[in-house]
């Protein structure tokens, strides 16, 4: 694990913005796939479903990399983290459709990400700052992109779900922060 957690953390700047230029553009693509996949599951009954697999495979990778691969172990760091899974559920509870509840896991993914590429050169207030702005003009275009397409529409509601899966990523970028370094380090 601690392999996979150094070539992530070593990867130069460029290779970072390559990994959010892509997952924007994966991203993007969804738009034009998930209403396909969506009708294609929604008939058999699968879809109400695949997004609760996909929030139960977010939350394994989520707890399991704080666990594994960043070797937190203070108890705190899991309360927060319950806190905020707890906002993610609540929600995720609120969302009508299963793509907008798709969206909030997408987008804290996105911060995430966003974070990476940008804490080279920004710390603090400028890294979380630009990130949200950053994250909210991709969620603008998101939206402004299905105005084009037939079975989509703007939807002033989506971005507001998108910002707020970058904020719950947000929270938990800050968790890991505050705890990763605090632990100490050993041989």
């Amino acid at each position: 694990m601690n392999i996979i957690k150094q070539h992530i953390m070593n990867l130069n700047k460029k290779h970072r913005w390559l990994m959010v230029v892509v997952y924007v553009l994966i991203t993007y693509l969804n738009l034009f796939l998930l209403p396909f996949i969506a009708n294609i599951t929604e008939g058999k009954g699968i879809m109400s479903h695949s997004t609760t697999v996909i929030f139960v495979v977010f939350l394994l990778a989520l707890f399991g990399s704080f666990y594994f691969l960043f070797h937190i172990r203070q108890p705190r760091a899991y309360q927060l983290l319950a806190v905020i899974v707890i906002l993610y559920l609540v929600c995720l509870q609120d969302m009508p459709d299963p793509i907008s509840r798709i969206h909030l896991v997408e987008y804290s993914i996105l911060m995430w990400l966003l974070f990476l590429a940008l804490k080279t050169d920004f710390v603090g207030l400028k890294l979380y700052g630009l990130a949200i702005s950053m994250l909210f003009i991709i969620g603008l275009v998101n939206e402004f992109l299905q105005l084009f397409l037939p079975q989509r529409v703007f939807d002033i509601n989506d971005i507001f779900n998108n910002m707020l899966g970058g904020y719950l990523g947000a929270a938990v970028y800050w968790v890991l922060k505050r705890y990763h370094t605090l632990r100490p380090q050993t041989n």
